[in-house]
């Protein structure tokens, strides 16, 4: 693979802090109301990151509209911005929900970087937040809570179990601390995640 040496190399927050920016900048350019988040090991408050993953949602873009792949264009709209602006330089796979490709901060002798951009229904914006900012570690204890208070626990919502095993409907989620307030155990910010 043509960038295979880059990928190899860990990024530096510095480096993650332009990349970042730039992608939030252009969103907001793009549409104010697009809800950005960068997760995984950034996002935990760690020195070096392996990717640069983004989670959007868009108030108009639910899990209604997701299910009749209605998607209002957003990740095409995003990727043709970051390309303009130079900071996405090849694709990996682009669908209407998720992206997959490489990025450089502008600055001299930057590496190329993976990046993903998600697309989630508004429902799940959080869930998706709180599933990939991890670690994994820290989602397998979640789940195994979850599972144990007869609830299931996903990337997508979380569901109260009823008693023959059937799944409920999606609790109602406006935040991280909502998810943690259902299971009934202390929150925990991203910082104190990394078990």
């Amino acid at each position: 693979m043509r960038y295979f040496l880059d990928f190899q190399k860990r990024i530096p927050r510095a480096e993650m802090d332009v990349i970042v920016s730039i992608v939030k900048q252009t969103i907001n350019e793009l549409d104010p109301k697009i809800k950005v988040k960068c997760c995984g090991s950034y996002r935990r408050g760690a020195e070096t990151s392996g990717d640069v993953d983004i989670l959007v949602a868009h108030p108009l873009f639910i899990n209604e509209t997701r299910d009749k792949k209605y998607s209002l264009n957003i990740i095409n709209n995003i990727i043709e911005r970051l390309t303009k602006k130079k900071l996405l330089i090849d694709n990996i796979s682009v669908g209407q929900h998720q992206y997959m490709g490489v990025c450089k901060a502008p600055e001299p002798n930057s590496l190329a970087r993976r990046i993903d951009i998600k697309l989630f229904p508004l429902e799940s914006f959080y869930p998706g937040i709180l599933h990939f900012t991890g670690s994994g570690e820290h989602n397998r204890q979640l789940s195994c809570i979850a599972i144990n208070k007869d609830f299931k626990l996903s990337e997508w919502s979380i569901v109260p179990i009823g008693y023959t095993g059937e799944e409920g409907y999606p609790m109602p989620i406006s935040s991280e601390k909502d998810i943690y307030a259902i299971l009934g155990i202390p929150y925990r910010k991203p910082c104190e995640r990394n078990i």
